[in-house]
């Protein structure tokens, strides 16, 4: 009875260790700190070399690219003046929605349609402001969204909860 129960035992934890994947358990608020982490990282990279940075998600890749300019100063770069730095991979079980043009601090102030604003750039200058965005992410099965508010003066971004 004894060998019978342990037996039981070790098969459902070789069954609960071979269904676990990484990526699929990663949470909408990992990435959503994540994405925070890798804005200020941007932004502080941008005022310690003196160089504009910028995020974008490719939708091909399904990952957050992250450029820094080629050349320094204040002035915004052209298209061709930008170098990749790192890519961001978005874990399968969270998609972007939609990205603001504004800092929507508010829950359900300025949400705007599905897939608008995918293809625009998050800004971080030199001088540590960026240009103010609102990230809208939420897991694959709709139940649990965020949002991701980046603030035009400081440049700074902040996690929030639901749209």
């Amino acid at each position: 009875m004894e060998l019978l129960i342990v037996v039981a035992m070790i098969a459902i934890l070789s069954a609960l260790a071979i269904s676990y994947s990484g990526e699929s358990r990663a949470g909408l608020l990992g990435f959503s700190e994540q994405l925070v982490g890798e804005s200020d990282s941007a932004r502080l990279r941008a005022i310690s070399s003196r160089r504009w940075q910028r995020m974008q998600y490719d939708a091909e890749t399904k990952k957050v690219v992250i450029d820094q300019a080629t050349i320094t100063g204040m002035d915004l770069p052209a298209d061709d003046e930008w170098a990749t730095v790192q890519q961001l991979g978005i874990p399968a079980t969270v998609e972007l929605v939609a990205v603001a043009t504004a800092a929507n601090v508010i829950a359900g102030e300025g949400v705007p349609e599905e897939g608008d604003g995918l293809d625009d750039y998050l800004y971080f200058a030199p001088d540590g402001s960026a240009e103010p965005r609102t990230v809208y992410v939420r897991t694959t099965d709709g139940r649990q969204k965020m949002r991701i508010v980046i603030y035009r003066a400081t440049g700074t971004a902040y996690a929030k909860e639901d749209w």
